[in-house]
């Protein structure tokens, strides 16, 4: 067992470590699959689509794709969804605002980091919902999805975009978790 699902283990998280709930699929796959993904190809494509007040036009229509392979049933409507630009040292970042999450491990907030140095990788990074145990109260955890898998950045700030941004910039210029 790794140390998330040992940390879980007496809380609501550990259905979802081993596998037993995850009733909106939906949300998940979007925040932490599709788009995960597709940042290292697309996050530059959609950095300037934001810029230009057009990336939530592909934002929907890839929300509504990933909704097209799910049961009628499991579909969630993209209310909340967008996009906004940001510049984080010389990073250009892409946050994406998700639909208001309803479960742990769904994401409020997701972010392309995107180096002007066209050779650097371009990173994503996540805010979720989760769980304190220990207090047993709602909490959010920072994320990061890379080629080997899911990151946890540990404890994360309140989940709105402007303390958001500021975890991003600990996290990504002075390398603060």
């Amino acid at each position: 067992m790794d140390a998330s699902a040992t940390m879980y283990a007496a809380g609501p998280l550990v259905a979802f470590v081993f596998g037993g709930f995850m009733s909106r699929r939906h949300h998940y796959l979007f925040a932490h699959r599709e788009l995960a993904a597709a940042a290292p190809r697309v996050g530059r494509r959609l950095l300037d689509d934001a810029r230009r007040g057009e990336a939530e036009f592909t934002l929907r229509r890839v929300w509504a794709g990933i909704g097209g392979a799910l049961p009628e049933s499991e579909r969630l409507d993209p209310e909340g969804l967008s996009a906004s630009t940001h510049t984080i040292g010389d990073l250009d970042v892409v946050v994406v605002t998700m639909p208001t999450p309803m479960e742990q491990p769904e994401a409020y907030f997701g972010a392309m980091v995107v180096p002007r140095d066209e050779e650097a990788p371009i990173r994503y990074l996540t805010l979720e919902m989760s769980y304190d145990v220990v207090n047993r109260l709602p909490c959010t955890v920072g994320g990061e999805w890379n080629r080997e898998g899911h990151l946890n950045l540990g404890e994360g700030p309140e989940p709105t975009i402007e303390a958001f941004l500021g975890w991003l910039e600990l996290t990504l210029v002075y390398g603060v978790d």
